[in-house]
């Protein structure tokens, strides 16, 4: 959101970080949402378990295809974020402190510390 990526610089990036993969295709939906066909079922599996991405200063979200999306009307109801807080003074590194300032944004989903 906020900063467009021309499909050439998502699908290179794509390929060097997804480069462990036997192949993908990338289709531009509009709307910043793209649909990638990878040719191996468990590299899709792998690539949807490691989460989110985060390059060129964005993040990409990436879920299982849904026969009923439309790219033109859908609507974000949640994602997952990490919450950086730099200088944060060591004493509240600990996961107690963490845990409850991440739910005041929402669900905790993990902890790093």
């Amino acid at each position: 959101m906020g900063r467009t990526i021309s499909y050439l610089s998502l699908c290179n990036k794509l390929q060097e970080v997804w480069d462990e993969t036997e192949g993908f295709a990338l289709m531009n939906l509009g709307r910043d949402y793209f649909l990638a066909k990878f040719w191996k079922a468990e590299d899709f599996q792998k690539i949807l378990k490691s989460g989110p991405l985060y390059f060129y200063g964005a993040y990409f979200h990436i879920w299982e295809w849904d026969s009923s999306f439309d790219a033109a009307t859908n609507k974000v109801k949640s994602l997952t974020v990490w919450a950086r807080m730099p200088g944060l003074p060591v004493h509240y590194y600990n996961k107690g402190f963490l845990r409850h300032i991440g739910q005041l944004l929402g669900r905790v989903v993990q902890i790093d510390h």
